[in-house]
């Protein structure tokens, strides 16, 4: 009796063993789960402005980026044209820029778990001023777009339906040059921005 009950604790103990061993692939099962969740989508931000608003110390609160078409890529990553636009000094731009999923964060704009898209663009245009001369307008931009929905249906940014914020930096210059090449005037700004559809709330 006691070399059978011997047997029998060795075999079970065996039996544990291998249930132990399938611990690490179930979690790594789940892991994989984990990332099939992840959105492979960009948001359509087609037809959507964002005005930005300065951090203090306080820059220009003029600005603007308009979002004007998306090509979604896959896997997280997109493009998009669209133009920008400064008011006080004049600049006026078409630029292109790219979105690229970092994942699933807190919002630090509106509060709240977003969707965290890394967001750049830049752009220049230059035309001839026929009364003084040649103009040059250049913009630039980065940061992070927070949505709390992936859509491909533009209009449920532009309405505030998915949830949009931007936390970022942008910096324009515009230039105004003679046809001799003398500078006529020159202005420039940059800073840390900020947008929110949520703003609303805050006030």
């Amino acid at each position: 009796m006691m070399r059978l009950w011997k047997a029998l604790h060795t075999s079970r103990r065996g039996k544990r063993g291998v249930r132990r061993a399938d611990g690490p692939r179930a979690r790594l099962e789940v892991e994989a789960l984990d990332q099939r969740l992840l959105p492979s989508s960009v948001p359509n931000l087609a037809g959507m402005t964002m005005h930005f608003n300065p951090f203090a110390p306080y820059t220009n609160p003029s600005t603007s980026l308009n979002v004007q078409y998306v090509q979604d890529l896959g896997g997280g990553k997109g493009n998009f044209w669209g133009s920008y636009k400064d008011v006080l000094d004049g600049c006026s731009t078409g630029v292109t820029g790219s979105m690229t999923l970092k994942g699933l964060t807190w919002n630090p704009v509106a509060g709240g778990w977003a969707y965290d898209f890394g967001l750049t663009f830049s752009g220049a245009t230059d035309y001839v001023n026929y009364l003084l001369g040649l103009n040059l307008a250049r913009a630039s931009g980065a940061g992070d777009v927070y949505v709390t929905s992936i859509s491909g249906n533009s209009s449920d940014y532009c309405n505030g339906l998915a949830g949009l914020s931007f936390a970022g930096t942008e910096s324009d210059s515009f230039t105004v040059t003679s046809f001799t090449g003398q500078i006529i005037s020159s202005l420039s700004e940059s800073g840390h921005v900020w947008y929110t559809d949520y703003r609303w709330w805050l006030w």
